[in-house]
Protein backbone atom coordinates (compact mmCIF):
# COMPACT_ATOMS: atom_id res chain seq x y z
CA UNK A 1 0.00 0.00 0.00
CA UNK A 2 1.40 3.38 -0.94
CA UNK A 3 2.27 5.78 1.88
CA UNK A 4 1.66 9.53 1.85
CA UNK A 5 3.91 12.08 3.55
CA UNK A 6 3.00 15.69 4.48
CA UNK A 7 5.70 18.27 5.26
CA UNK A 8 4.99 21.54 7.10
CA UNK A 9 7.83 24.05 7.23
CA UNK A 10 7.45 27.23 9.22
CA UNK A 11 7.69 30.22 6.95
CA UNK A 12 9.63 32.29 9.49
CA UNK A 13 12.05 29.46 10.11
CA UNK A 14 12.58 29.05 6.41
CA UNK A 15 13.31 32.76 6.05
CA UNK A 16 15.85 32.46 8.86
CA UNK A 17 17.76 29.73 7.14
CA UNK A 18 15.86 26.86 8.78
CA UNK A 19 17.40 27.63 12.18
CA UNK A 20 13.99 26.80 13.65
CA UNK A 21 12.29 23.94 11.85
CA UNK A 22 9.00 22.17 12.60
CA UNK A 23 7.74 19.34 10.40
CA UNK A 24 5.33 16.45 10.70
CA UNK A 25 5.50 13.20 8.79
CA UNK A 26 2.36 11.08 8.63
CA UNK A 27 1.68 7.68 7.12
CA UNK A 28 -1.11 5.20 7.54
CA UNK A 29 0.37 4.09 10.87
CA UNK A 30 3.07 6.60 11.91
CA UNK A 31 2.96 10.15 13.29
CA UNK A 32 6.26 11.88 14.06
CA UNK A 33 6.67 15.47 15.22
CA UNK A 34 10.04 17.19 15.70
CA UNK A 35 10.64 20.76 16.92
CA UNK A 36 13.96 22.56 16.84
CA UNK A 37 13.88 25.87 18.73
CA UNK A 38 15.17 29.00 17.12
CA UNK A 39 15.43 32.69 17.94
CA UNK A 40 12.72 34.46 19.96
CA UNK A 41 9.67 35.84 18.21
CA UNK A 42 9.77 39.39 16.96
CA UNK A 43 7.42 42.22 17.80
CA UNK A 44 4.66 43.09 15.41
CA UNK A 45 4.38 46.76 14.49
CA UNK A 46 2.51 48.91 15.03
CA UNK A 47 2.66 48.49 18.83
CA UNK A 48 3.04 52.14 19.69
CA UNK A 49 0.35 52.41 22.36
CA UNK A 50 -1.53 50.41 24.98
CA UNK A 51 -4.25 49.32 22.58
CA UNK A 52 -1.78 47.80 20.12
CA UNK A 53 0.54 46.27 22.69
CA UNK A 54 2.02 42.92 21.62
CA UNK A 55 1.14 40.03 23.97
CA UNK A 56 4.14 38.26 25.52
CA UNK A 57 4.00 34.98 27.37
CA UNK A 58 5.45 34.83 30.86
CA UNK A 59 8.86 33.18 31.11
CA UNK A 60 9.62 33.84 27.46
CA UNK A 61 11.47 36.38 25.35
CA UNK A 62 10.74 38.59 22.38
CA UNK A 63 12.88 40.79 20.17
CA UNK A 64 12.09 44.21 18.86
CA UNK A 65 13.57 47.33 17.32
CA UNK A 66 13.47 51.02 18.14
CA UNK A 67 12.77 52.16 14.61
CA UNK A 68 12.05 54.84 13.40
CA UNK A 69 13.01 57.67 15.78
CA UNK A 70 10.52 58.18 18.64
CA UNK A 71 9.31 54.58 18.28
CA UNK A 72 7.49 53.28 21.38
CA UNK A 73 7.23 49.51 21.81
CA UNK A 74 4.39 48.33 24.03
CA UNK A 75 4.07 44.74 25.26
CA UNK A 76 1.29 43.18 27.32
CA UNK A 77 1.61 40.38 29.86
CA UNK A 78 -1.12 38.67 31.87
CA UNK A 79 -0.74 37.01 35.27
CA UNK A 80 -3.26 34.76 36.98
CA UNK A 81 -1.89 35.44 40.47
CA UNK A 82 0.35 37.83 42.33
CA UNK A 83 4.08 37.32 42.08
CA UNK A 84 7.41 38.83 41.21
CA UNK A 85 8.22 40.03 37.71
CA UNK A 86 11.78 40.03 36.36
CA UNK A 87 12.41 42.00 33.14
CA UNK A 88 15.73 41.95 31.31
CA UNK A 89 16.43 44.13 28.26
CA UNK A 90 19.61 42.99 26.52
CA UNK A 91 21.38 43.30 23.14
CA UNK A 92 20.56 46.98 23.15
CA UNK A 93 22.02 48.63 20.03
CA UNK A 94 24.94 50.94 20.75
CA UNK A 95 23.09 54.03 19.55
CA UNK A 96 19.99 53.42 21.72
CA UNK A 97 19.75 54.98 25.19
CA UNK A 98 17.03 52.68 26.49
CA UNK A 99 14.25 53.32 29.00
CA UNK A 100 11.71 50.80 30.31
CA UNK A 101 8.37 51.57 31.95
CA UNK A 102 5.94 49.16 33.62
CA UNK A 103 2.20 49.88 33.93
CA UNK A 104 -0.75 48.20 35.60
CA UNK A 105 -4.06 47.31 33.93
CA UNK A 106 -5.35 50.84 34.51
CA UNK A 107 -2.29 52.13 32.59
CA UNK A 108 -0.84 53.68 35.72
CA UNK A 109 2.93 53.59 35.91
CA UNK A 110 4.19 51.32 38.69
CA UNK A 111 7.92 51.11 37.89
CA UNK A 112 10.59 52.36 35.51
CA UNK A 113 14.28 51.80 34.88
CA UNK A 114 16.81 53.78 32.84
CA UNK A 115 19.69 51.95 31.16
CA UNK A 116 22.18 54.60 32.17
CA UNK A 117 23.68 55.07 28.73
CA UNK A 118 23.90 53.98 25.10
CA UNK A 119 23.86 50.24 24.49
CA UNK A 120 23.41 49.45 28.17
CA UNK A 121 21.11 46.70 29.36
CA UNK A 122 18.20 47.11 31.81
CA UNK A 123 17.13 44.83 34.63
CA UNK A 124 13.88 45.62 36.40
CA UNK A 125 12.25 43.68 39.23
CA UNK A 126 8.75 44.46 40.44
CA UNK A 127 6.20 42.91 42.75
CA UNK A 128 2.87 42.43 41.07
CA UNK A 129 0.37 42.59 43.93
CA UNK A 130 -2.56 41.05 42.09
CA UNK A 131 -3.41 39.04 38.99
CA UNK A 132 -4.32 40.83 35.80
CA UNK A 133 -2.87 42.65 32.79
CA UNK A 134 0.37 44.63 32.85
CA UNK A 135 2.16 46.65 30.16
CA UNK A 136 5.84 47.12 29.32
CA UNK A 137 7.03 50.15 27.36
CA UNK A 138 10.50 50.31 25.76
CA UNK A 139 11.79 53.47 24.08
CA UNK A 140 14.87 55.58 23.47
CA UNK A 141 15.36 58.05 26.28
CA UNK A 142 15.70 61.08 23.97
CA UNK A 143 13.29 59.80 21.29
CA UNK A 144 15.94 60.93 18.82
CA UNK A 145 17.63 57.66 17.89
CA UNK A 146 16.68 54.48 16.09
CA UNK A 147 18.20 51.19 14.95
CA UNK A 148 17.28 48.24 12.79
CA UNK A 149 19.30 46.01 15.10
CA UNK A 150 16.98 44.14 17.47
CA UNK A 151 17.06 44.26 21.24
CA UNK A 152 15.84 41.29 23.28
CA UNK A 153 13.29 41.42 26.11
CA UNK A 154 13.16 38.53 28.57
CA UNK A 155 10.03 38.28 30.76
CA UNK A 156 10.23 35.99 33.79
CA UNK A 157 7.64 35.65 36.52
CA UNK A 158 7.70 33.84 39.87
CA UNK A 159 4.15 33.36 41.09
CA UNK A 160 3.30 33.90 44.73
CA UNK A 161 2.53 30.42 46.13
CA UNK A 162 0.40 31.84 48.97
CA UNK A 163 -2.98 30.10 48.79
CA UNK A 164 -4.49 32.26 51.52
CA UNK A 165 -4.55 35.65 49.81
CA UNK A 166 -6.24 38.03 49.97
CA UNK A 167 -6.15 37.96 53.79
CA UNK A 168 -4.92 41.46 54.57
CA UNK A 169 -7.41 42.36 57.32
CA UNK A 170 -9.76 40.88 59.90
CA UNK A 171 -12.69 40.77 57.49
CA UNK A 172 -10.71 38.66 54.99
CA UNK A 173 -8.83 36.52 57.51
CA UNK A 174 -8.13 33.04 56.11
CA UNK A 175 -9.61 30.14 58.07
CA UNK A 176 -6.96 28.17 59.92
CA UNK A 177 -7.22 24.71 61.50
CA UNK A 178 -5.27 24.32 64.74
CA UNK A 179 -2.37 21.90 64.46
CA UNK A 180 -2.03 22.43 60.70
CA UNK A 181 1.29 23.56 59.18
CA UNK A 182 0.80 26.11 56.40
CA UNK A 183 3.15 28.03 54.10
CA UNK A 184 2.03 31.61 53.42
CA UNK A 185 4.18 34.47 52.14
CA UNK A 186 4.80 38.07 53.06
CA UNK A 187 4.12 39.43 49.60
CA UNK A 188 3.97 42.12 48.31
CA UNK A 189 5.58 44.76 50.52
CA UNK A 190 3.17 45.82 53.23
CA UNK A 191 1.40 42.46 53.16
CA UNK A 192 -0.48 41.57 56.34
CA UNK A 193 -1.46 37.92 56.79
CA UNK A 194 -4.53 37.38 58.99
CA UNK A 195 -5.72 33.90 60.03
CA UNK A 196 -8.86 33.05 61.99
CA UNK A 197 -9.33 29.99 64.20
CA UNK A 198 -11.77 28.77 66.84
CA UNK A 199 -11.36 27.05 70.20
CA UNK A 200 -14.12 25.33 72.16
CA UNK A 201 -12.62 25.97 75.60
CA UNK A 202 -10.03 28.04 77.36
CA UNK A 203 -6.47 26.80 76.99
CA UNK A 204 -2.88 27.46 76.04
CA UNK A 205 -1.98 28.46 72.47
CA UNK A 206 1.54 27.79 71.16
CA UNK A 207 2.34 29.49 67.83
CA UNK A 208 5.54 29.16 65.82
CA UNK A 209 6.65 31.10 62.75
CA UNK A 210 9.67 29.39 61.17
CA UNK A 211 11.54 29.18 57.86
CA UNK A 212 11.31 32.97 57.69
CA UNK A 213 13.00 34.36 54.54
CA UNK A 214 16.31 36.13 55.20
CA UNK A 215 14.96 39.56 54.31
CA UNK A 216 11.79 39.34 56.43
CA UNK A 217 11.78 40.75 59.97
CA UNK A 218 8.66 39.00 61.24
CA UNK A 219 6.11 40.12 63.80
CA UNK A 220 3.29 37.96 65.21
CA UNK A 221 0.12 39.26 66.88
CA UNK A 222 -2.76 37.39 68.51
CA UNK A 223 -6.22 38.95 68.82
CA UNK A 224 -9.50 37.93 70.42
CA UNK A 225 -12.89 37.83 68.70
CA UNK A 226 -13.40 41.54 69.39
CA UNK A 227 -10.08 42.20 67.57
CA UNK A 228 -8.41 43.23 70.80
CA UNK A 229 -4.73 42.38 71.01
CA UNK A 230 -3.88 39.78 73.66
CA UNK A 231 -0.23 38.96 72.83
CA UNK A 232 2.57 39.74 70.37
CA UNK A 233 6.12 38.64 69.69
CA UNK A 234 8.90 40.15 67.56
CA UNK A 235 11.36 37.84 65.81
CA UNK A 236 14.35 39.97 66.74
CA UNK A 237 15.82 40.22 63.25
CA UNK A 238 15.70 39.20 59.62
CA UNK A 239 15.11 35.50 59.02
CA UNK A 240 14.60 34.70 62.69
CA UNK A 241 11.84 32.48 63.98
CA UNK A 242 9.09 33.31 66.46
CA UNK A 243 7.59 31.20 69.21
CA UNK A 244 4.72 32.69 71.18
CA UNK A 245 2.57 31.19 73.92
CA UNK A 246 -0.65 32.85 74.98
CA UNK A 247 -3.46 31.96 77.34
CA UNK A 248 -6.84 31.96 75.64
CA UNK A 249 -9.25 32.72 78.49
CA UNK A 250 -12.43 31.42 76.89
CA UNK A 251 -13.95 29.56 73.97
CA UNK A 252 -14.49 31.50 70.74
CA UNK A 253 -12.80 32.94 67.68
CA UNK A 254 -9.26 34.27 67.68
CA UNK A 255 -6.94 35.79 65.05
CA UNK A 256 -3.27 35.49 64.13
CA UNK A 257 -1.51 38.28 62.23
CA UNK A 258 1.93 37.90 60.62
CA UNK A 259 3.78 40.75 58.89
CA UNK A 260 7.17 42.29 58.26
CA UNK A 261 7.97 44.67 61.12
CA UNK A 262 8.95 47.51 58.81
CA UNK A 263 6.40 46.71 56.08
CA UNK A 264 9.26 47.32 53.65
CA UNK A 265 10.27 43.80 52.66
CA UNK A 266 8.64 40.90 50.88
CA UNK A 267 9.39 37.47 49.49
CA UNK A 268 7.67 34.86 47.34
CA UNK A 269 9.50 32.29 49.47
CA UNK A 270 7.02 31.05 52.09
CA UNK A 271 7.43 31.09 55.82
CA UNK A 272 5.93 28.28 57.93
CA UNK A 273 3.14 28.83 60.44
CA UNK A 274 1.86 26.33 62.98
CA UNK A 275 -0.37 26.83 66.02
CA UNK A 276 -1.11 24.15 68.59
CA UNK A 277 -3.66 24.35 71.37
CA UNK A 278 -3.80 22.63 74.75
CA UNK A 279 -7.34 22.75 76.04
CA UNK A 280 -7.90 23.61 79.67
CA UNK A 281 -9.17 20.36 81.26
CA UNK A 282 -11.06 22.22 84.00
CA UNK A 283 -14.78 21.29 83.67
CA UNK A 284 -15.79 23.71 86.45
CA UNK A 285 -15.17 26.93 84.56
CA UNK A 286 -16.38 29.59 84.57
CA UNK A 287 -16.38 29.75 88.39
CA UNK A 288 -14.51 32.98 88.98
CA UNK A 289 -16.87 34.53 91.52
CA UNK A 290 -19.46 33.67 94.15
CA UNK A 291 -22.33 33.93 91.67
CA UNK A 292 -20.72 31.33 89.38
CA UNK A 293 -19.34 29.05 92.09
CA UNK A 294 -19.24 25.42 90.95
CA UNK A 295 -21.27 22.98 93.03
CA UNK A 296 -19.07 20.68 95.09
CA UNK A 297 -20.07 17.48 96.90
CA UNK A 298 -18.28 16.91 100.17
CA UNK A 299 -15.90 13.96 100.07
CA UNK A 300 -15.41 14.19 96.31
CA UNK A 301 -11.90 14.55 94.83
CA UNK A 302 -11.85 16.99 91.90
CA UNK A 303 -9.14 18.28 89.55
CA UNK A 304 -9.56 21.96 88.62
CA UNK A 305 -6.90 24.28 87.20
CA UNK A 306 -5.60 27.75 87.93
CA UNK A 307 -5.96 29.01 84.37
CA UNK A 308 -5.61 31.59 82.92
CA UNK A 309 -3.54 34.02 85.00
CA UNK A 310 -5.72 35.68 87.59
CA UNK A 311 -8.10 32.72 87.69
CA UNK A 312 -10.18 32.41 90.87
CA UNK A 313 -11.85 29.04 91.52
CA UNK A 314 -14.99 29.22 93.67
CA UNK A 315 -16.75 26.07 94.92
CA UNK A 316 -20.01 25.90 96.84
CA UNK A 317 -20.87 23.05 99.22
CA UNK A 318 -23.59 22.29 101.73
CA UNK A 319 -22.92 20.95 105.23
CA UNK A 320 -25.82 18.90 106.62
CA UNK A 321 -24.84 19.78 110.20
CA UNK A 322 -22.11 21.45 112.18
CA UNK A 323 -18.78 19.69 112.10
CA UNK A 324 -15.08 19.88 111.43
CA UNK A 325 -14.22 20.81 107.86
CA UNK A 326 -10.93 19.42 106.57
CA UNK A 327 -10.00 20.70 103.09
CA UNK A 328 -6.85 19.60 101.24
CA UNK A 329 -5.33 21.14 98.12
CA UNK A 330 -2.62 18.86 96.73
CA UNK A 331 -0.67 17.98 93.52
CA UNK A 332 -0.26 21.70 92.91
CA UNK A 333 1.79 22.67 89.80
CA UNK A 334 5.24 23.88 90.76
CA UNK A 335 4.64 27.42 89.48
CA UNK A 336 1.41 27.92 91.44
CA UNK A 337 1.60 29.49 94.91
CA UNK A 338 -1.82 28.61 96.32
CA UNK A 339 -4.15 30.33 98.74
CA UNK A 340 -7.32 28.67 100.09
CA UNK A 341 -10.15 30.74 101.58
CA UNK A 342 -13.35 29.64 103.34
CA UNK A 343 -16.53 31.75 103.38
CA UNK A 344 -19.99 31.34 104.89
CA UNK A 345 -23.31 31.51 103.05
CA UNK A 346 -23.33 35.30 103.34
CA UNK A 347 -19.90 35.37 101.62
CA UNK A 348 -18.28 36.41 104.88
CA UNK A 349 -14.67 35.44 105.40
CA UNK A 350 -14.11 32.62 107.93
CA UNK A 351 -10.49 31.50 107.56
CA UNK A 352 -7.70 30.90 105.05
CA UNK A 353 -4.46 29.02 104.56
CA UNK A 354 -1.41 29.83 102.44
CA UNK A 355 0.64 27.06 100.83
CA UNK A 356 3.94 28.73 101.63
CA UNK A 357 5.43 28.42 98.14
CA UNK A 358 5.08 27.14 94.60
CA UNK A 359 3.81 23.56 94.36
CA UNK A 360 3.23 23.17 98.09
CA UNK A 361 0.04 21.62 99.50
CA UNK A 362 -2.53 23.11 101.85
CA UNK A 363 -4.47 21.57 104.74
CA UNK A 364 -7.25 23.73 106.16
CA UNK A 365 -9.32 22.77 109.23
CA UNK A 366 -12.24 24.74 110.56
CA UNK A 367 -15.19 23.99 112.82
CA UNK A 368 -18.36 24.84 110.92
CA UNK A 369 -20.74 26.35 113.47
CA UNK A 370 -23.95 25.25 111.74
CA UNK A 371 -25.49 23.47 108.80
CA UNK A 372 -25.77 25.45 105.56
CA UNK A 373 -23.93 26.61 102.48
CA UNK A 374 -20.25 27.46 102.44
CA UNK A 375 -17.70 28.49 99.79
CA UNK A 376 -14.10 27.49 99.08
CA UNK A 377 -11.90 29.77 96.97
CA UNK A 378 -8.60 28.61 95.43
CA UNK A 379 -6.21 30.97 93.63
CA UNK A 380 -2.56 31.79 92.97
CA UNK A 381 -1.34 34.15 95.68
CA UNK A 382 0.12 36.62 93.19
CA UNK A 383 -2.53 36.06 90.49
CA UNK A 384 0.42 36.03 88.07
CA UNK A 385 0.83 32.33 87.34
CA UNK A 386 -1.28 29.69 85.66
CA UNK A 387 -1.17 26.10 84.47
CA UNK A 388 -3.30 23.71 82.45
CA UNK A 389 -2.07 21.00 84.82
CA UNK A 390 -4.72 20.34 87.44
CA UNK A 391 -4.44 20.56 91.20
CA UNK A 392 -6.47 18.25 93.47
CA UNK A 393 -9.13 19.44 95.89
CA UNK A 394 -10.93 17.36 98.53
CA UNK A 395 -13.05 18.53 101.46
CA UNK A 396 -14.85 16.54 104.17
CA UNK A 397 -16.94 17.46 107.19
CA UNK A 398 -16.58 15.31 110.31
CA UNK A 399 -19.34 15.41 112.92
CA UNK A 400 -17.14 13.61 115.50
CA UNK A 401 -13.71 14.97 116.21
CA UNK A 402 -11.20 15.80 118.92
CA UNK A 403 -10.79 19.15 120.58
CA UNK A 404 -8.34 20.60 123.04
CA UNK A 405 -5.75 17.84 122.74
CA UNK A 406 -2.89 18.37 125.20
CA UNK A 407 -0.31 16.68 127.41
CA UNK A 408 1.00 18.05 130.70
CA UNK A 409 3.61 18.31 131.97
CA UNK A 410 5.79 18.19 128.91
CA UNK A 411 8.54 17.21 129.30
CA UNK A 412 8.18 14.87 132.30
CA UNK A 413 10.75 12.76 134.21
CA UNK A 414 9.47 9.39 135.55
CA UNK A 415 12.38 8.81 137.94
CA UNK A 416 10.42 8.27 141.19
CA UNK A 417 11.29 11.58 142.79
CA UNK A 418 7.58 12.56 142.85
CA UNK A 419 8.37 15.55 140.61
CA UNK A 420 6.85 15.31 137.12
CA UNK A 421 6.83 11.53 137.31
CA UNK A 422 3.75 11.30 135.03
CA UNK A 423 2.10 13.21 132.20
CA UNK A 424 -1.63 13.52 131.54
CA UNK A 425 -2.93 13.24 127.98
CA UNK A 426 -6.25 15.06 127.63
CA UNK A 427 -8.78 15.72 124.88
CA UNK A 428 -12.46 16.21 124.26
CA UNK A 429 -14.58 14.34 121.73
CA UNK A 430 -17.63 15.97 120.19
CA UNK A 431 -19.79 12.92 120.96
CA UNK A 432 -19.82 9.40 122.28
CA UNK A 433 -17.00 7.26 120.92
CA UNK A 434 -14.51 4.49 121.50
CA UNK A 435 -10.98 5.80 121.44
CA UNK A 436 -7.38 4.60 121.26
CA UNK A 437 -4.31 6.62 122.24
CA UNK A 438 -1.10 5.23 120.72
CA UNK A 439 2.31 6.34 121.96
CA UNK A 440 5.41 5.83 119.81
CA UNK A 441 9.12 6.42 120.32
CA UNK A 442 11.43 8.29 117.95
CA UNK A 443 11.92 5.06 115.96
CA UNK A 444 8.18 4.98 115.28
CA UNK A 445 7.75 1.88 117.48
CA UNK A 446 4.57 1.63 119.53
CA UNK A 447 5.47 1.53 123.22
CA UNK A 448 2.09 2.07 124.88
CA UNK A 449 -1.64 2.18 124.04
CA UNK A 450 -4.69 3.38 125.98
CA UNK A 451 -8.20 2.39 124.90
CA UNK A 452 -11.60 3.27 126.23
CA UNK A 453 -15.03 4.78 125.66
CA UNK A 454 -16.02 8.37 126.30
CA UNK A 455 -19.05 10.58 126.15
CA UNK A 456 -16.89 13.66 125.73
CA UNK A 457 -13.79 13.93 127.94
CA UNK A 458 -10.59 11.88 127.66
CA UNK A 459 -7.88 11.97 130.34
CA UNK A 460 -5.18 9.29 130.64
CA UNK A 461 -2.09 9.33 132.82
CA UNK A 462 1.16 7.85 131.48
CA UNK A 463 3.99 7.01 133.83
CA UNK A 464 6.65 6.56 131.14
CA UNK A 465 6.54 2.75 131.33
CA UNK A 466 5.82 0.09 128.72
CA UNK A 467 2.91 -2.43 129.01
CA UNK A 468 5.14 -4.67 131.17
CA UNK A 469 5.75 -1.90 133.68
CA UNK A 470 9.35 -1.37 132.69
CA UNK A 471 10.61 2.24 132.53
CA UNK A 472 11.35 3.48 129.01
CA UNK A 473 14.57 5.30 128.15
CA UNK A 474 14.84 9.02 127.64
CA UNK A 475 13.46 9.87 124.21
CA UNK A 476 11.00 12.03 122.35
CA UNK A 477 7.59 10.34 122.24
CA UNK A 478 4.57 11.13 120.13
CA UNK A 479 0.93 10.18 120.57
CA UNK A 480 -2.14 10.15 118.40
Amino acid sequence: MAKKFFFIIGFLSLMLGLSGLCFAAQSDSVLVKVTVTGPPPTETEPNNDFNSANPVNLNSSISGTINPNADNDYFKITTTQSGKLYLALTNVPSDINAYMYLYDAAQGQIANQYSGGYGNSINLEKELPSPGDYYILIFDNGNDASSTDPYQLQVNFTPNPDLYEPNDDFANAADYTLGETINPTIFPRGDQDYFKFNVTSSGLLDVSVTSVPDNINAYLYIYNAAQGQIANQYSGGNGQSINLQAELPSAGDYYLRVFDSGNNASSVTPYQLQANFTANPDPYEPNNEFANAADYTLGETINPTIFPRGDQDYFKFTAAEEGLLIADVTTIPSNIDVYLYLYNAGQGYLTSRYSGGGGQSINLQYELPSAGDYYLRVFDSGSNASSTNAYQLQAKVYTLWLRNVSDSPDPFSPNGDTLKDTTTISARVTGESDYTITIKNSSDTTVKEFTGFTTGAISRIWDGKDPSGDPLPDDTYTYY
